[in-house]
């Protein structure tokens, strides 16, 4: 089938790979000191068996750079795999600059609940109920993956009665992603301008060498990990390294297409590698960028009506921003399916390219470069294998989307149309907006201090001068 329907759907183009457990392992990391390596201090299972390097290169991920800072932190790096898949690794530093981390290992994009259960044990520890973190890290690994109806998970502590039940909510992975639950997204529309926003979405549509800055793991991880979220249904083909350890600060000069996250007290040690890379700073909310005309080469109306969702502040809340940006991608994806051609020997489909380009004559130069990126190359490869597999008997959220539009203007699309769309979103999330709003500000700080409320629902391109720097000016 096409897969889960959300933001994590599986597919060809998805980065995500099966889990076949909760987690993998969960490991606590000394901090570096002086000339000494990070070293890990503590492995649950015990017994666990580590994949080739895994187990070297893991303590430079949790501690990727000798910085302290003093905040606690929540943050995840990513491991790929020679699949292009992802496992992630799911921190926490302790406050006060402390001498041990946890993480675990997981192939399951579940930030907040791995925030949650470290939070968990820190309060297990605190509370003098230490001999409950091993039965409690068994329950966890070895409950059975939640069915997709399945709303919470509850782990019982293995081997002991303590008379406590853990229960974590879990994302709806049928549903886009929503703020303020997703604390990725959340992250990255508080973060930053509407303009830089924009043109960070510009960038990434172009594949462009892209670099994002923070002085905050936390920060910096969950803007990398929203900003990706932008792109559905399509999916960030190329390097994706969120938190960057300094022995992988070289692929900053890498010849292709990336998406690094970089910790600001080593930015200036690859400086003369980014002649030509995007660098967006989350701290000062800026975007410096050689491809100023990639979001003009995007068509005006798609941009217009984003700006629109963007600049509202209080009309982002819920799923509309991820609907916002999902229904851009409707206006200019739209027509792939009615390109979806019976190959001459009746054995399966083919993608016609002068069909998709005639199907919206007034953005035929923009199809033009889309035809070019690997994006859209692995979605189309899965959107073929999907179709023939389960003979669209089930479609995701994107494909319902354009099945709508495709239904009313018989495959032909229109400003007016596009527009409608984006106003009948604004218009049902007034309510939530407004209740969100008011709330903001506490909202935010509880995101960025990961003292995490309860909610209910949930480049390639060539070289270039340095073309423009966006912030909370433009």
């Amino acid at each position: 089938s096409i897969g889960l329907t959300s933001h994590h759907i599986s597919g060809m183009d998805s980065r995500i790979r099966p889990a076949t457990r909760i987690y993998e392992c969960f490991v606590e990391v000394a901090r570096p000191r002086d000339n000494e390596d990070a070293q890990i201090k503590y492995v649950y299972p015990k017994d666990y068996v580590w994949e080739v390097d895994t187990k070297r290169q893991l303590p430079k991920f949790v501690f990727p750079n000798k910085f302290v800072n003093e905040q606690e932190e929540h943050f995840t790096f990513v491991l790929t795999d020679l699949d292009g898949k992802y496992r992630f690794g799911f921190c926490r530093y302790p406050p006060g600059g402390g001498d041990v981390a946890m993480c675990f290992l997981s192939d399951l994009p579940w930030f907040k609940v791995f925030y949650q259960a470290m939070d968990k044990i820190r309060d297990l520890r605190l509370d003098h109920q230490g001999e409950v973190v091993e039965p409690f890290l068994a329950g966890f690994r070895n409950h059975s993956l939640p069915m997709a109806n399945d709303s919470v998970i509850s782990i019982l502590p293995e081997a002991i009665d303590v008379g406590q039940v853990f229960t974590f909510a879990l994302p709806d992975l049928r549903k886009l992603p929503e703020i303020p639950a997703d604390v990725n997204l959340s992250s990255l529309y508080t973060s930053l301008h509407h303009n830089v926003i924009l043109h960070l979405f510009a960038n990434m549509i172009f594949e462009r060498r892209i670099i994002i800055t923070s002085s905050r793991l936390t920060s910096l991880s969950a803007v990398m990990h929203g900003a990706v979220l932008l792109l559905y249904p399509l999916y960030w083909q190329h390097i994706f390294i969120p938190i960057t350890p300094l022995h992988l600060i070289e692929y900053c000069g890498a010849p292709m297409p990336y998406l690094i996250g970089v910790h600001s007290s080593i930015m200036e040690k690859i400086r003369h590698l980014l002649n030509d890379a995007v660098i967006v700073d989350v701290d000062e909310d800026s975007l410096e960028s050689p491809y100023t005309e990639d979001l003009n080469a995007i068509p005006a109306d798609v941009i217009a009506n984003l700006k629109r969702v963007l600049k509202k502040r209080n009309t982002g809340y819920g799923d509309n921003l991820a609907k916002a940006f999902m229904l851009a991608q409707v206006a200019m994806l739209g027509g792939y399916r009615s390109s979806l051609k019976q190959k001459q020997d009746d054995k399966g489909l083919m993608f016609d390219e002068e069909s998709f380009l005639k199907s919206r004559p007034n953005m035929e130069e923009f199809l033009q470069s889309l035809l070019q990126f690997q994006h859209f190359r692995q979605f189309l490869n899965s959107r073929i294998d999907a179709i023939t597999k389960c003979n669209q008997k089930e479609k995701d959220v994107f494909d319902c989307e354009l099945l709508a539009y495709e239904e009313g203007l018989k495959g032909k699309f229109s400003s007016e149309q596009l527009k409608g769309a984006f106003d009948k979103a604004l218009k049902s999330s007034k309510k939530m907006g407004d209740k969100f709003q008011k709330h903001a500000k506490n909202i935010v700080h509880k995101i960025m201090e990961h003292d995490m409320p309860e909610f209910s629902g949930g480049g390639g391109g060539g070289g270039g001068s340095r073309g423009g720097t966006f912030d909370r000016g433009g």
